[in-house]
């Protein structure tokens, strides 16, 4: 999880401090003979039950290009803790993507705005942080509390 969690928080800094909605990737496929921790996707030879395996690198990007798709604008977001970054963006939803690097369960307010809607998570909370989905919203900040070491993505859908 530690590459995940170092991919993550370099994406979310490349993001804020160039000022930009897009984030690339120009590994998307790599041989495990041929320098695969930089890839989303390995490629293993001579295993054919499991010729292909995803890294910690692609279920973090998939994070991200899910929050941020093509056309997505990238909001503003506040962070008062130095164990969290947070990139949010705009699109049909309004999605957050949460970096915990904090070694300890970590109790935070997910403001989403001031719309209303239904919130889908994804990525792992503690047990018991947030009623079963769906997840009503009304515009007030939810209580949530981050696993340790976690990629969390919060997606307000405004209803129809």
């Amino acid at each position: 999880m530690k590459s995940g969690l170092e991919w993550s928080r370099q994406i979310a800094s490349n993001l804020t401090e160039a000022q930009t909605s897009a984030w690339f990737a120009f590994r998307a496929v790599a041989d495990s003979t041929h320098g695969p921790g930089d890839a989303l996707v390995v490629r293993q030879f001579g295993r054919a039950s499991e010729p292909y395996y995803t890294t910690k690198r692609f279920d973090v990007f998939r994070h991200y290009s899910n929050a941020g798709p093509p056309g997505s604008t990238r909001l503003e977001t506040r962070v008062g803790d130095d164990q969290l970054s947070a990139v949010a963006f705009r699109a049909s939803a309004v999605s957050l993507v949460v970096t915990s690097s904090s070694h300890d369960p970590r109790a935070v307010d997910v403001d989403l705005g001031p719309g209303a809607g239904r919130v889908e998570v994804r990525g792992r909370l503690r047990a018991r942080a947030l009623p079963p989905p769906p997840i009503e919203y009304r515009g007030q900040p939810l209580s949530v509390t981050l696993l340790s070491q976690s990629v969390t993505t919060f997606t307000l859908r405004s209803p129809k």
